[in-house]
């Protein structure tokens, strides 16, 4: 059997309107795989999915761009990723693949560390 395949690292970058200058924002962690959910609206701290844990799993992580200070809002489990980022800044909109077909979406308020189940009319 062969061994398993190193993953390349990968970062995430701000890069200014102008197109003059870019900055990392999250480093390249090798083994991560991370998904971007937006940016807050005090444009000072994203919110991303990362399988930084353990390499399989996708978590949603908060992370301040001037202090680089970073934690997890929600450890999940499989594919959790954020979608949108509410106007306040406070309700973020996730979705987990559930199999090949099924999709779960929910509504978590990101100062309060807890998910709310969210119904949406389709």
């Amino acid at each position: 059997m062969p061994a398993p395949r190193e993953l390349p690292a990968r970062a995430a970058f701000r890069i200014s309107v102008d197109d003059q200058s870019e900055t990392e924002v999250v480093p390249a962690l090798a083994g991560a795989f991370r998904s971007f959910g937006g940016v807050l609206p005090d444009n000072q701290r994203i919110v991303f999915a990362s399988t930084e844990r353990n390499g399989l799993d996708f978590d949603i992580y908060i992370r301040d761009l001037e202090s680089d200070e970073q934690r997890m809002l929600y450890e999940g489990e499989f594919a959790f990723w954020p979608r949108s980022i509410s106007p306040d800044g406070k309700s973020l909109l996730m979705t987990q693949a559930v199999g090949s077909i099924g999709t779960i979406t929910t509504l978590f308020r990101v100062f309060q560390r807890y998910p709310v189940p969210c119904q949406l009319d389709v």
